[in-house]
């Protein structure tokens, strides 16, 4: 299993492609770069190429590679005129990429054919915001880009043009967020829930904590898996697992740990029985057995931030 791992780092490795050998418990690093606070990474696979687009700051830029023969072979950049990205997301049938900035609350759209760049466009909210996330609403050709500063999802055309907004209780912070038959979910990093939104009428029709007892945590992210929420807790150092009925409603089942301390983004592996955790403040990354919830690989990585399968 091979897996892109992208961190904090900026005078060290910040973007690595690993090898991973989940029966003899083996890590091989294939190769290295040196970006600055490359904190998330997308990739994709066309025409039998696999793509891969982090950025690097100081100055910003979006950079795109691909991989041959285990290593990253540099395509293009493009300068981003503002002072960081935080969330990237492909739509692999426009050829679009949109993204995100936490520290300018800004959010762009750039087209992308072969690894190439064109066409950018950046925009800002009217008041000073703090953009986190891209939600991909294919369905109506819309993103959905979350402002934790206001606690409001914005809703844009594939233009990013504006269309509507759905707002949430103040100072819940939502964070991160993913769209699932007809319905937003979205995990808030104040007050650590879990928002689930009927995204037609723009109501929101369920709040549930993501936290197994009482303590301090924050939200990070989260994902679907069959009739499954996963989310993951920095504080509880966990992933809280939901049930999910026929409405789309959730029941908090139980929580595993993440085997590390403050899990930042996660990903399920390629074949669905694992889960891949960046543990930021422990320097590690951990491979999960989803059957059994038991950690079945650990290795070190300097404040790892985003994960993307190869």
């Amino acid at each position: 299993m091979k897996v892109i791992i992208s961190g904090y780092g900026n005078d060290i490795d910040s973007l690595s492609l690993f090898d991973l050998d989940l029966e003899n418990y083996f890590v091989d690093i294939k190769d290295s770069l040196i970006l600055n606070q490359a904190s998330y990474v997308i990739s994709y696979k066309e025409h039998n190429t696999t793509y891969v687009i982090t950025y690097t700051k100081d100055p910003l830029k979006l950079v795109s590679y691909y991989i041959f023969r285990n290593k990253f072979k540099k395509i293009d950049e493009i300068n981003i005129p503002y002072l960081s990205l935080t969330h990237l997301l492909y739509n692999k049938k426009e050829h679009i990429l949109f993204g995100c900035s936490y520290k300018d609350g800004m959010y762009l759209k750039v087209n992308i054919n072969d690894g190439y760049f064109s066409n950018l466009i950046c925009r800002e909210n009217d008041k000073p915001s703090l953009c986190h996330c891209v939600i991909g609403i294919d369905k109506y050709r819309e993103v959905g880009i979350i402002d934790i500063k206001n606690d409001i999802i914005n809703i844009y055309d594939y233009d990013l043009n504006y269309k509507r907004s759905i707002n949430l209780p103040k100072e819940v912070g939502p964070r991160h967020g993913i769209f699932h038959n007809n319905k937003l979910y979205v995990i808030t990093e104040y007050s650590n829930e879990i928002y689930v939104i009927d995204y037609k009428k723009n109501k929101i029709i369920q709040n549930i904590s993501t936290l197994s007892f009482p303590v301090k945590s924050y939200g990070a992210t989260l994902f679907i898996l069959n009739d499954k929420l996963y989310a993951s807790n920095r504080g509880e150092e966990s992933i809280a697992v939901f049930n999910m009925d026929e409405k789309g409603l959730l029941k908090l089942d139980h929580a595993m740990p993440c085997y590390g301390n403050h899990p930042r983004h996660m990903i399920l592996s390629k074949d669905n029985k694992y889960i891949i955790s960046c543990n930021k403040n422990s320097n590690t990354v951990t491979v999960i057995d989803i059957k059994s919830e038991k950690c079945v690989l650990t290795f070190d990585y300097f404040e790892p931030s985003g994960v993307a399968n190869v």
